[in-house]
């Protein structure tokens, strides 16, 4: 019986995601581009839902290789750790002047 209800747990874990980190990350993504290239960082921060990975169809645009200084000033970007925090249309994207992953129109 004890097998059975340890096994369920580890299911619920696999579909949910495991609980909240001690360091208040539930997410980590490595940055592909920019000063910190390569780095491990936290791109879900604490108060994210924890939401199962998903990967939506297209693709990122290359990341700049340094920021620009242009930002659109109507738009709020949406951090995310992976497309799952992102609509059906966007990916999860490294935005180098952010320096963190933020939602993107698929290309």
């Amino acid at each position: 019986m004890l097998s059975v209800v340890v096994v369920m747990m580890m299911l619920l874990v696999g579909v949910f995601g495991g609980p909240e980190r001690p360091d208040g990350c539930n997410y980590y993504c490595r940055k592909p581009a920019g000063p910190n290239k390569g780095e491990n960082y936290c791109c879900g921060p604490e108060g994210l839902p924890i939401k199962r990975e998903q990967h939506h169809r297209g693709s990122c645009a290359p990341p700049l290789k340094q920021c620009t200084g242009r930002f659109a000033a109507f738009a709020k970007p949406r951090l995310c750790p992976h497309d799952g925090h992102c609509s059906r249309d966007e990916k999860c994207c490294f935005d180098t002047c952010l320096d963190h992953h933020t939602c993107k129109p698929a290309q």
